[in-house]
C-alpha cells in the first residue's frame, strides 16, 4: 500500500540521517534545522535524539538547535535535547552553562534533573553560575533545591554560606532541604 511504501521511506530516510551524523554533522544539522519547525512531533523527537551524536562536531549550530528544543512545546523533545547538556559541559562548559540557565527552570523533573547534572560539573567560578545556583535554592522544585544547596559550599567562603542558609531556612519546609 501507499502508506506502507511512505513509511518504509521514511525509515530508510533516517537510517541515512542517522548514519550522516558521524560522517557529516554540519549536513545533518541543517536537516535538523529543516525537521525542528515541523508541527509532527514525532520527527521532532526522532531528531532530538540526533543531537547528541552531532554534538562533538557540529558547532555553533547545533548549539542553536540545541536551545531551540530545550523550549519546544513536547517534553518527550526537551529531554532528548538535555541529554546533550551533561557531555556539552566537558566540552563546551560556557554553552552548557548558557542553555542550563533556562533549562533548569522547565516544567518537567526529568529535564531539570539533566541540568543539575550539567551543573555539578561545570567550573563555579562564573558569576552566571553563581546567579543561577542562587536562583536554583528558591526554585520551587525540592530537588533543584537540594542540588543547589548541595553547590553552594564551591560558591561561597563558609561565612557567605551559612548566612545564605540561615535565610533560606526561614522559608523552607522541605525536611531533606532543611537537613541540608
Amino acid at each position: 500500500s501507499a502508506a506502507s511504501d511512505v513509511y518504509k521511506r521514511q525509515e530508510q530516510a533516517w537510517k541515512g540521517l542517522s548514519a550522516l551524523a558521524t560522517v557529516w554533522p554540519e549536513v545533518t544539522a541543517e536537516h535538523l534545522d529543516i525537521i525542528f519547525q515541523e508541527p509532527n512531533i514525532e520527527l521532532r523527537r526522532k531528531g532530538a535524539k540526533l543531537l547528541r551524536r552531532i554534538l562533538d562536531k557540529g558547532g555553533a549550530v547545533v548549539w542553536d538547535l540545541i536551545s531551540w528544543t530545550l523550549q519546544d512545546e513536547d517534553v518527550e523533545v526537551r529531554r532528548a535535547s538535555a541529554n546533550t547538556l551533561r557531555p556539552m559541559a566537558e566540552s563546551q562548559p560556557k554553552i552548557a552553562l548558557i542553555l542550563a540557565e533556562s533549562a533548569l527552570f522547565d516544567p518537567d523533573e526529568k529535564v531539570r534533573e539533566k541540568v543539575i547534572r550539567c551543573l555539578t560539573i561545570l567550573d563555579s567560578s562564573s558569576t552566571k553560575f553563581r546567579t543561577l545556583v542562587l536562583s536554583g535554592v528558591r526554585h520551587r522544585d525540592s530537588d533543584v533545591r537540594i542540588a543547589c544547596v548541595k553547590l553552594m559550599p564551591r560558591l561561597f567562603s563558609e561565612r557567605e554560606a551559612r548566612d545564605l542558609a540561615l535565610e533560606l531556612l526561614r522559608q523552607e519546609l522541605n525536611p531533606k532541604v532543611t537537613e541540608l
